[in-house]
């Protein structure tokens, strides 16, 4: 599988192409909406935050998967993770940088 890393704002334009030519871009349309306004996890809600680390993530599919984390089987994985264990760790770390932002006084937008 090859990534292909786009801006936000090529997203729109490559959208419009195909459809103009009369393509389906539901797909990179769903991935314009999930996309969070801002990249501050303080400032995501809990479900923006845990679509965001999926977006980045490697997804596994099919049968025989275990969680790294609980040892359960699961038909997709998350980075090694089922779907609850992710979030799990997706929301503890939007709450490990909230915390360390306010211990030193940073900034949330620096």
């Amino acid at each position: 599988m090859t990534k292909v890393h786009l801006s936000k704002s090529d997203l729109p334009k490559i959208i419009a192409n195909i459809e103009a030519n009369g393509g389906d871009a539901s797909e990179l349309r769903a991935i314009l909406e999930d996309t969070p306004k801002t990249n501050h996890p303080e400032e995501m809600s809990d479900d923006e935050v845990v679509n965001y680390n999926r977006s980045i993530s490697t997804i596994q599919e099919g049968d025989g998967l275990v969680c790294s984390m609980c040892n359960e089987s699961s038909p997709r994985l998350t980075s090694g993770t089922c779907d609850q264990c992710f979030r799990s760790w997706s929301l503890s770390c939007k709450a490990a940088i909230v915390k360390m932002r306010r211990k030193d006084g940073s900034s949330n937008h620096g």
